[in-house]
């Protein structure tokens, strides 16, 4: 039996986007003959939905979106129909490691994005956290060791070895 294709989700970065932060003809023409034989043209990106609408608008695009890892998704132009919230005591934690670590991060709430900035007197319970990320290109033999420890407690079987990283 073969199967239709009904929606095809692009990521943004090296795929629906040039190294010139550009949208190539060749993909512009893709997506032009997608779009003709109904097919939905779907963005699925890290980046937060403002950073994405101009591409829609240069593509004509109105369906759904996926934006800041899944963190949510959108309707059309600018429908907020879910959202995906880290819990504070997960991003008092990240941001914690990336302190004690000296750790390359960005994070995104709703309005603000920090890249290394987030000020040591912020009350962090005052905004709502969608995304908290780590370098991991960074030279840090600990990485590793992080990246396993992140939303682990103490006393789970699979977070034992983290409590020598607090």
């Amino acid at each position: 039996m073969k199967r239709e294709i009904r929606l095809i989700a692009l990521d943004m970065d090296g795929t629906l986007l040039n190294h010139n932060q550009e949208i190539t003809e060749e993909n512009k023409k893709a997506i032009k003959r997608a779009k003709e034989s109904d097919i939905q043209i779907v963005i699925s990106t890290g980046r937060p939905f403002q950073q994405i609408e101009r591409y829609m608008d240069e593509l004509n695009l109105s369906s759904f979106s996926v934006t800041i890892n899944g963190s949510e998704i959108w309707e059309g132009r600018g429908k907020l129909i879910e959202q995906h919230l880290f819990r504070q005591e997960q991003i008092e934690r990240l941001w914690k490691l990336a302190n004690i670590h000296n750790l390359t991060y960005w994070a995104i709430t709703e309005g603000e994005i920090f890249h290394n900035n987030i000020p040591h007197h912020m009350d962090l319970s005052k905004y709502k956290w969608l995304k908290f990320g780590f370098d991991i290109h960074q030279k840090s033999a600990r990485i590793p060791q992080l990246q396993s420890c992140v939303g682990r407690q103490p006393n789970d079987k699979w977070g034992r070895n983290c409590r020598q990283i607090r």
